[in-house]
């Protein structure tokens, strides 16, 4: 007679169950490799693109070329920049440097006390148009010994950066200049003095760096100085004109 109440014995398979393996490689990946890897690289992300550049920002006034480059170096204001609407007056100067002789000097310095800027290079008829480690002064514009309008430009960043000494920041307080401020250019070893006469801000553009703030037959000497604005962005231009006093 057949048994028809013989139970029927079944044996689980543990290979799936995360409670009864001993390892369980696929939820440990999961659950712990996963997240740490993520965390991993956000971590470092964090270092190279935010803590690293603001440490030396901090402690250095000259600071490696890939900060230019970072997530905080572009929000910043201090990636890589050109001034390229200075282009349109190279062709106007037809290759000719006004006023370049024997006596004129590779450099000369400007210090302006209410900023803190001393002695910041500037570089007579520079070549480039990204001045780093230096001011630029426009190719085909007057210098402080001879009259007509000098035309410098540098760069910004966000104030709250701004070091003096570093010159991808060393304009960012430039629109705390007044009419009635005064500062010095040493030119071949002689300073000359430089009162502020006005500000003002201008669309890309409008920038024409050789246009002058006096008339020739005034024989005046002036100085303008340019940077961007706001500071930290690259929208438009602030401008401040000044003119030679002694």
């Amino acid at each position: 007679m057949p048994d028809y109440f013989t139970p029927t014995k079944y044996v689980k398979d543990y290979s799936r169950d995360p409670f009864f393996k001993s390892v369980d490689y696929g939820s440990y990946f999961r659950a712990k490799v996963l997240p740490f890897t993520f965390l991993s690289l956000g971590g470092a992300i964090l270092v190279s693109q935010v803590v690293l550049p603001l440490t030396y920002l901090s402690v250095t006034d000259n600071f490696p070329t890939y900060v230019s480059s970072t997530a905080f170096g572009k929000a910043s204001g201090l990636s890589e920049f050109e001034f390229d609407e200075l282009n349109k007056g190279l062709g106007e100067t037809n290759g000719v440097v006004a006023g370049v002789n024997s006596n004129t000097p590779q450099t000369f310095t400007i210090t302006i006390p209410k900023l803190g800027i001393k002695e910041a290079v500037v570089h007579t008829n520079s070549s480039s148009l990204n001045p780093e480690g230096y001011i630029g002064h426009y190719p085909g514009t007057s210098t402080p010994d001879l009259p007509g309008t000098a035309f410098l430009y540098g760069h910004s960043a966000l104030p709250v950066f701004y070091n003096p000494k570093n010159y991808k920041t060393i304009f960012s307080t430039l629109n705390q200049l007044n009419a009635g401020d005064e500062f010095t250019v040493n030119y071949n070893n002689k300073d000359y003095v430089y009162k502020v006469e006005k500000t003002e801000i201008k669309a890309v553009t409008d920038i024409d760096p050789l246009a002058k703030v006096s008339q020739d037959y005034l024989n005046k000497s002036d100085l303008i100085l340019m940077t961007c604005w706001p500071a930290g962005s690259k929208s438009k231009r602030l401008l401040v004109s000044t003119t030679q006093v002694n």
